[in-house]
């Protein structure tokens, strides 16, 4: 028999056929077997050879005894699953099936089949969806104990209602000793996904060590990262690979929230510097998705990616599976989007409107001014902060709005942008610098104004602000004043140049294939060449991740860079899979991302990240 099917098989193989026989072939096969005294392997290549006819496996159970079955579920699993000579797409859902043809035949099974079943279940890796009512069934007619192990499968059963639940955790407390409770317990808490039922949880223990893990695993979840507490007290011995699982997930959670690049200028004041732990040596890019994009960075939020489409409606991509929506209600985009905690700040020609994920508005402002228009749009605690060009700045946020007028006596006839510092805000108007303090995330006093003749761009970081003309960049730490502000002479226009301000104290300029840092003292500047593309293929983006740099040349290769004895080393190279008008980086969220007009990649790294001491 075993011999037909091989041969069949082969045969089918050899005239080009990937598929398995028709139905008709294998119902036939599984009624000669059943006339047959199988060995279990012979009933595993059976499976194989109908899987594409899987309301067949049935037949297969029901032809052998019961204690059988559950030796050929074990067998399938350890034998045939691990087994690449095979190249046969295996089922993996071969227990759903075995479960509900069990209770097809019976609803009793004796407290041995239970028993049996039930460690089958907890040994197994095999899925079981499919077969909630099953799980459910089994569930009610185990005991105490045997429920205690099928919790982490039934947390997620949606017959399972949480009154049943809880007061059969309740009963199972009493029955059976601490210990071996908290055990299995931990053991389903740590995989659950279930938030409401987790909720519950909290709420039923309400103090120790399960709850601790509850909450954590709810933070987790949440991504509540304020929340968030590692598990650092006592606890069993035997607890300890699911705290260390749960700890482990915490604190990449923990480093996917710490880089996210909620706008297009990471930290909220131009400065493409991101604390994203970027690794020497990553993956090769990868599809997250593809479709029609204006050229532009995607920006990255909790669990979420935004961008906008070629007709500038908003564009939502879920980072874990690549699935996107487009938002058709959030049209004629023309600044942003940005992100802050779960919402997207975006801008249009007559108002500036925070939305929920889902497209749903929260709030709006409209614009009043006659050729009123939103030139500068940026995150901050929690809020979007948008500048118009009449001088008029709005704070929206989840729950309330509120605008700011720039007093009359500052006013200038036209802004461009406003930057958000530690303690100040400053406003870029036309041929001026203005410096107000900055309280509570609201404009304070005026603190001073310096006037150029030119300014073609503003960048910083913590308090001190960048500002490059037309002939020179200027260095202002704005906790003093600005007769201590250092310059630096250019010898070439930077208008358009990729920047990176490195730290409070030096930039890193891509001029063509070269890479220039700038380093600024108490009273002169100077610079260095740090880096020469080999190739002399000029340089279109540069982002720095945590010390090393993510750089995009004009012919779309792709390399990372590390700082050497005041250079910069390639460490990885990778070359992109088509060619685009332009490619724009951005990271954060666990990757870095890539983004042209019709795809979007996504790197990972490959191996251990590595940590730079000396980033601002």
């Amino acid at each position: 028999m075993l011999d037909s099917i091989n041969t069949f098989y082969k045969v089918k193989k050899e005239q080009g056929f990937e598929e398995y026989p028709n139905e008709m072939v294998t119902i036939q096969l599984i009624q000669r077997c059943s006339l047959i005294k199988f060995e279990i392997e012979h009933y595993c290549f059976l499976i194989l050879f109908s899987q594409f006819h899987r309301k067949n496996y049935k037949q297969i159970f029901k032809s052998i005894p019961f204690d059988n079955t559950i030796d050929l579920c074990k067998y399938y699993e350890h034998v045939f699953l691990p087994s690449q000579s095979l190249q046969i797409p295996v089922s993996n859902n071969l227990i759903s099936v075995f479960l509900s043809s069990i209770f097809d035949e019976t609803s009793d099974l004796s407290l041995d089949h239970l028993t049996k079943v039930t460690n089958l279940l907890c040994e197994t890796s095999l899925s079981t969806y499919g077969a909630e009512q099953e799980l459910y069934n089994l569930f009610t007619k185990v005991d105490n104990n045997q429920k205690l192990k099928l919790l982490s499968l039934v947390l997620e059963n949606k017959y399972v209602t949480s009154t049943y639940l809880l007061s059969t955790l309740e009963s199972i407390n009493v029955d059976i000793g601490t210990s071996e409770f908290n055990f299995y317990v931990v053991k389903s808490i740590v995989s659950c996904f279930n938030k409401k039922l987790l909720l519950e949880l909290s709420a039923f223990f309400n103090r120790g060590i399960l709850k601790e893990i509850i909450n954590l695993r709810i933070c987790i979840l949440t991504f509540d990262v304020k929340n968030m507490r590692l598990i650092n007290n006592n606890f069993e011995s035997r607890l300890k690979p699911f705290v260390n699982q749960i700890n482990s997930e915490a604190s990449f959670v923990q480093e996917k929230m710490a880089s996210l690049w909620t706008s297009p200028y990471y930290d909220a004041t131009n400065s493409v510097n991101s604390s994203y732990a970027l690794s020497e040596d990553v993956r090769s890019p990868e599809i997250l998705k593809e479709g029609e994009y204006i050229k532009s960075q995607l920006i990255i939020g909790k669990e979420y990616g935004c961008i906008l489409s070629t007709e500038r409606n908003l564009v939502v991509i879920n980072l874990e599976s690549g699935l996107q929506r487009k938002l058709n209600n959030i049209g004629n985009v023309l600044l942003g989007p940005i992100f802050v905690e779960n919402s997207i700040g975006i801008a249009t020609n007559d108002e500036i409107s925070l939305y929920n994920i889902k497209g749903d508005l929260l709030q709006t402002e409209f614009l009043i001014g006659e050729g009123e228009e939103v030139v500068s749009l940026k995150p901050k605690d929690k809020e979007i902060i948008g500048l118009t060009n009449m001088g008029r700045l709005f704070f929206l946020n989840d729950n309330s709005s509120f605008s700011f007028v720039i007093p009359e006596k500052y006013k200038k006839e036209s802004y461009t942008d406003v930057l958000v510092f530690n303690s100040f805000f400053v406003f870029v108007g036309e041929g001026c610098i203005q410096v107000f303090k900055r309280d509570k995330n609201r404009v304070a006093d005026f603190v001073e104004e310096i006037k150029l003749s030119t300014i073609n761009r503003v960048l910083g970081i913590n308090d001190v602000c960048f500002i490059i003309t037309s002939h020179s960049i200027l260095r202002w730490d704005l906790s003093v004043k600005s007769d201590d502000i250092v310059k630096y002479d250019l010898m070439i226009d930077i208008h358009d140049n990729p920047i990176v301000v490195e730290t409070p104290n030096t930039l890193i300029i891509a001029s063509n294939e070269r890479i220039i840092r700038i380093i600024f003292n108490a009273s002169e500047a100077t610079h260095k060449v740090v880096f020469s593309e080999i190739k002399r293929k000029a340089i279109t983006d540069i982002i720095r991740c945590n010390g090393l740099y993510a750089v995009l040349t004009i012919e779309n290769n792709f390399f990372i860079l590390k700082n050497l004895d005041d250079a910069l080393e390639t460490t990885s190279k990778l070359e992109l899979m088509e060619n685009s008008d332009g490619y724009k980086l951005s990271c954060g969220y666990g990757a870095l991302y890539i983004t042209s007009n019709r795809t979007i990649y996504v790197i990972k790294n490959r191996e251990a990240v590595i940590i730079d001491e000396h980033v601002a």
